[in-house]
Parts: C-alpha cells; structure tokens; sequence
C-alpha cells in the first residue's frame, strides 16, 4: 500500500538521503560546537544539571507512553 501513489519512484531514496545528510550535519556540527574550549567547558561545569533535566523530560515521556491507553 502505498500513501502517496503518484509520487516518482525515487522519493523514497530521496527522503532516505535527505535524512542521512541532516543528520550527519546535525551530529559534526555539534562535534564541532563541543570540540570548543568555551562551550566543552561549559556543558562539563553544568553537565549534572543538563543530564538531570534530560533524565526527568525523557523519563516522563516513557511513563506516559507505558500509561498511554490507544
């Protein structure tokens, strides 16, 4: 079954690369970002905190999807 029947048969490839290529920017590019001395300095001074308030956002987003009812 396919959801977009009159799309080109080369959309999926296209997506699939578009993909790749934004996340391969996105991960050097923060590679980049934390290779800095201000910013590497900055994420190990507060990286408890960081790693703390991630722990609770993503810790709350599994607890409502093992209490989701769908």
């Amino acid at each position: 079954m396919s959801y977009w029947p009159n799309a080109p048969s080369y959309t999926l490839l296209t997506l699939i690369v578009g993909c790749a290529i934004l996340g391969l920017t996105v991960n050097v590019g923060y590679a980049i970002l934390f290779s800095t001395g201000v910013l590497g300095r900055a994420y190990q001074k507060f990286s408890k905190w960081i790693e703390g308030v991630l722990a609770l956002v993503f810790g709350y987003a599994g607890l409502r999807l093992l209490l989701s009812r769908s």
